[in-house]
């Protein structure tokens, strides 16, 4: 006896068919969704972009995301620097150190000098020289003195000072030695002699009084 559905219509595969079950697959369609698989390229899913906390909504330009990207530096290239450094501006050069000033020989030392204590090394006198001879040869006597480690020595200018004679001659002669005598003391502010004279000192009588001078001689410097 053949048992009919319930909704009173004949099934409709007729006797001797089985119906397909539910959930199973043709065979030519499953080799259909196979190829049509295989032609289909998948689509590449965009990040979800998380907003950043307080940053605008609008994006960045798109200049800036175009600009491209400075290549990495290669292993052991030199590296130079992004800021380049300005020279630093030429320092000025060191002055020359000025020559000790000119100072009066010490008080004691002037004593034992015009006594006799301390032994006058050299003696130079001026006498009868023009200016110009004069000085050379107290630049070359008082260079020398120092080279020979000379320490006191007496330059002799002559007073020029007295009067009473009517010769001429005499009366250039005073007149040169008064020139020396006013002379020699600014002829050791030269920077070259300064450098060899400590001190100087009017003479005692018995050396010369007021027409000569007692020079004490510095040091030279070791090397």
């Amino acid at each position: 006896m053949t048992k009919r559905p319930r909704d009173g219509r004949a099934d409709s595969a007729g006797p001797g068919k089985s119906r397909p079950a539910k959930n199973e697959t043709l065979p030519d369609d499953l080799a259909l969704w196979h190829h049509t698989a295989r032609s289909v390229t998948p689509l590449k899913r965009a990040k979800a972009r998380v907003p950043e906390v307080g940053a605008p909504s609008e994006a960045k330009p798109k200049s800036q995301s175009a600009l491209p990207r400075a290549p990495a530096p290669k292993a052991g290239a030199p590296q130079h620097a992004s800021k380049i450094t300005p020279p630093s501006p030429p320092t000025r050069a060191a002055l020359p150190k000025a020559p000790p000033p000119l100072v009066p020989i010490e008080r004691r030392k002037h004593r034992r000098i015009a006594r006799g204590h301390v032994e006058i090394d050299a003696r130079l006198d001026l006498h009868g020289l023009r200016q110009a001879d004069a000085e050379r040869r107290l630049r070359t006597f008082l260079l020398r003195a120092r080279a020979d480690g000379l320490r006191t020595v007496l330059v002799i200018t002559g007073k020029g000072g007295e009067r009473g004679s009517e010769d001429q001659q005499a009366a250039m002669d005073r007149s040169a030695r008064g020139i020396l005598r006013r002379s020699v003391p600014m002829w050791l502010e030269a920077a070259d002699l300064r450098e060899c004279v400590a001190g100087i000192a009017p003479a005692h009588v018995r050396h010369g009084g007021s027409g000569a001078l007692y020079i004490h001689i510095r040091k030279a410097r070791s090397r």
